[in-house]
């Protein structure tokens, strides 16, 4: 065996034995623990649980599909890293892990100093959450059960909440991958960035976290999810388009994340794990129809030359296999009923129709502006999956609709310039 069918191989058999480790959590089967002897506090901690085991099923398919395009000797030790800051039972362990992983995909992909910096950044900033969780007096104990048991308060939780969303913000606003690979493991990074912030405000900050701390989640993943659709439809390259999908994605996570905050600081819940579940639903669903239009993408730049939405048509007559497939994704994405892609969204949906008894008239406002951007998300997500439709016939999309859209100074800059999409209108 050649030693890139040697590295696939090792690949898919860690991801099956991941994915059948995660698929046990999920049904309710007792996960054990290990302690290796490495690092402080006794050793590196390693656990699994049902909302860890949910976000490793997501790394070990995104890493299943992401060997079919790459053979690289990195890619194992990206996705055992990736797993690795899942399984993390202590803070040394999640913080090593969450930089290995992050050091790995800019080498397999970026390759770029901004991108270094951002993954450095990210690293840092969670690594200074984890030791302002861990402080407690003089004594510094990293381990997840002793972080339980002293949750932090005041001052020290807010600064735990910025660092927190520094940190897992810096991996959901990944800049644009240069191709397929890239895109499927930044869907892995920004699995554990999601991870990272159930975990430490739902698990680690304690039971007692204010009502207000989902509001800069809300309207963080309302802007992201705006700014993403507003992407996805000026952008022409495919994966540029996947790229922008995802952000919009993230946002919506991002708000299920803030409403299941905002409920549990009211002792609301049933509202807050119906806006959870929406949120890692949404997670687990857009991570696989992700992956499917990741490959249809790899296919067609293979096959045609170009990645390039004008330049691309006829797909379903020369491709009939990578059509069928790219069509699904779109619909995916689109978020049409009885598809993946509407589960999460009308669950989200469902929760914030649902939080009428959360605070006074300004919140209740500020809920109706959230709902609102949403919708608008979801309505340019839309429209991003009827652009793919020149892929599968002659039709030109939406593009005879969107002139404004493609030309406005915000769409171009963020075009032509390759800017962060989260730079949005203050990147002038």
């Amino acid at each position: 065996m050649s030693a890139s069918g040697t590295i696939r191989a090792a690949t898919w058999t860690g991801c099956a034995f991941g994915a059948a480790l995660a698929l046990a959590a999920l049904a309710g089967f007792p996960a054990g623990s290990i302690v290796a002897p490495f690092g402080p506090n006794g050793g590196m901690h390693l656990a699994l649980d049902a909302v860890s085991a949910l976000f490793l099923l997501i790394v070990c398919v995104t890493g299943a599909v992401a060997a079919l395009e790459c053979a690289a000797p990195l890619l194992p030790v990206a996705i055992v890293a990736l797993a690795l800051a899942l399984l993390a039972a202590d803070g040394f362990t999640f913080v090593l892990a969450f930089g290995l992983a992050s050091a790995a995909v800019w080498a397999l992909d970026l390759r770029t100093r901004p991108a270094l910096a951002q993954a450095a950044c990210g690293t840092l900033f969670l690594a200074a959450a984890v030791l302002l969780l861990a402080s407690q007096g003089m004594a510094l104990d990293l381990r997840f059960d002793a972080i339980r048991a002293a949750p932090p308060e005041g001052a020290r939780a807010f600064a735990v909440l910025l660092l927190v969303l520094l940190g897992a913000g810096s991996r959901l606003a990944w800049p644009l991958p240069s191709g397929p690979v890239g895109a499927l493991l930044s869907q892995g990074m920004a699995a554990v960035a999601a991870y990272a912030l159930v975990r430490v405000l739902f698990d680690l900050c304690g039971p007692a976290v204010p009502g207000w701390w989902g509001l800069p989640l809300l309207f963080l993943g309302a802007a992201g999810t705006v700014l993403g659709g507003l992407r996805a439809n000026a952008e022409d390259d495919l994966l540029a388009v996947l790229a922008a999908g995802r952000m919009g994605a993230a946002g919506l996570v991002a708000v299920g994340v803030g409403v299941a905050l905002a409920g549990r600081g009211s002792d609301l819940t049933s509202l807050s794990a119906l806006a959870l579940a929406g949120a890692l639903l949404h997670a687990m669903n857009y991570a696989v129809f992700d992956c499917l239009l990741a490959l249809c993408a790899a296919a067609v730049s293979r096959n045609a030359g170009t990645r390039a939405l004008s330049q691309l048509g006829g797909l379903m007559r020369s491709m009939p296999g990578v059509g069928l497939g790219a069509l699904g994704g779109a619909m995916c994405l689109a978020g049409l009923p009885l598809t993946a892609g509407f589960a999460g969204r009308w669950l989200l949906v469902q929760s914030l129709l649902a939080d009428q008894r959360l605070g006074g008239f300004w919140l209740q406002a500020g809920f109706a502006l959230v709902l609102a951007a949403v919708a608008l998300g979801s309505a340019l997500a839309a429209a991003a999956a009827v652009r793919l439709v020149p892929l599968h016939s002659g039709f030109d999309g939406l593009r005879w609709a969107t002139p404004i859209l493609h030309q406005s100074p915000w769409t171009r800059r963020c075009r032509d310039k390759r800017e962060p999409a989260w730079l949005g209108p203050f990147g002038w």
